[in-house]
């Protein structure tokens, strides 16, 4: 569920968005476990759990669900993101400390929203096992860039 709240810019998202957690907080030693298996990292990073990428993968359309997300995202103006798992809001402050490193990162909250998403997807794809029929329906070249 997305909720946008337009006076105070801000996208409420619940599950859809995973922010980490900021340098002060330390999560419980499960929460820490839990991330580091499933979001492929660290618990502090801004990246999607495998289990929400993987159904949008194996059971949806990501072409057409990132087109959805880039289209809220040219409609929405959102500065922040509030989320259930970690610290929030997500700011472009927090976005410039995780992103300083990282070459051809996300600039806006939105579009780290979006990269989320598109890289997450992506991962998912390239590591599909291969089928009778192939490998399963979604390209990685696919799903990069806008």
């Amino acid at each position: 569920m997305l909720l946008h709240h337009a006076p105070s810019g801000t996208l409420i998202t619940s599950d859809s968005f995973y922010g980490g957690f900021g340098s002060g907080e330390t999560p419980t030693w499960f929460a820490r476990f839990w991330f580091k298996l499933t979001k492929a990292g660290s618990f502090r990073g801004h990246r999607l759990p495998v289990y929400r990428t993987s159904r949008a993968v194996s059971d949806g359309d990501p072409t057409q669900l990132l087109e959805c997300v880039h289209a809220m995202n040219m409609d929405w103006k959102y500065r922040q993101i509030v989320f259930a798992h970690g610290t929030s809001p997500y700011t472009a402050e927090r976005l410039a400390l995780n992103n300083a490193a990282v070459e051809g990162a996300a600039t806006t909250v939105p579009e780290q929203y979006e990269a989320c998403w598109r890289d997450g997807m992506a991962d998912v794809a390239k590591k599909a096992t291969p089928t009778l029929g192939g490998t399963d329906s979604v390209e990685p070249t696919t799903l990069k860039g806008r």
